[in-house]
């Protein structure tokens, strides 16, 4: 399961899906992820840059 909280400056801090992340800038955010299957670890790769 992935979980994202972002903030920006004159908001508080909200959990936000996969979609409205990759379609909006945040000044700050942070990704959990919970036992992820392989399909959300491929997901690091591709949509946040993350390598193994």
């Amino acid at each position: 399961m992935i979980t994202i909280v972002a903030q920006n400056q004159n908001e508080s801090v909200k959990e936000v899906t996969l979609e409205d992340f990759k379609n909006k800038s945040y000044d700050w955010y942070w990704v959990d992820l919970d036992t992820p299957s392989d399909v959300e670890t491929k997901l690091l790769e591709t949509d946040f840059g993350f390598h193994p």
